[in-house]
């Protein structure tokens, strides 16, 4: 019995390094047999990371986003999370399948960057994080904010170039 279950730790422990190595010739893309996805929760911003080998979760880890972060503690706080998939990696694979909020986390960095060169005043910054979301848990993905990032994004490099603060009255409806 002991002889059995040292064959299998170290049958594990070689599935566990070389599958990584294999990339997809012999794994299937985006299959939990070796993938990494990235998350967004709708309801406050925040982004998890998980790792699956040999559909296995390895790994899981819930990060800050500029949009949390903008968030008071009574917006985010007993808001039960809706996680939404982002983005889905396979080793030798650089680009993921659609899926609906595929540029929810480009749209937060868009948005962290025209905070910064429009100078939005930390009120502007958390009516536009409000916004984002509102429009993101109506239901049509990433797809609804589009047009409004858009618009923060010209707001932004308007009052940049006038070299002034973005306050709430600046933002788009």
């Amino acid at each position: 019995m002991a002889n059995r279950s040292h064959f299998l730790r170290w049958v594990n422990g070689i599935v566990f390094l070389v599958l990584p190595l294999l990339g997809t010739r012999l794994v299937p893309q985006w299959s939990r047999l070796n993938c990494w996805t990235d998350e967004v929760d709708i309801a406050t911003g925040r982004v998890r990371k998980t790792w699956y080998l040999c559909y296995v979760r390895v790994s899981r880890r819930v990060e800050e986003s500029a949009f949390s972060r903008e968030q008071e503690g009574a917006d985010k706080a007993d808001v039960p999370p809706q996680w939404h998939r982002v983005h889905t990696f396979s080793p030798g694979i650089h680009y993921s399948p659609h899926h609906y909020f595929h540029a929810a986390l480009h749209q937060v960095s868009c948005c962290d960057e025209s905070w910064e060169l429009g100078r939005f005043t930390p009120e502007a910054r958390r009516q536009c994080v409000r916004r984002v979301l509102q429009l993101w848990q109506a239901g049509s993905g990433d797809e609804g904010a589009r047009g409004y990032c858009h618009a923060i994004q010209e707001v932004a490099w308007n009052n940049h170039e006038a070299q002034r603060e973005t306050v709430v009255a600046d933002l788009p409806p």
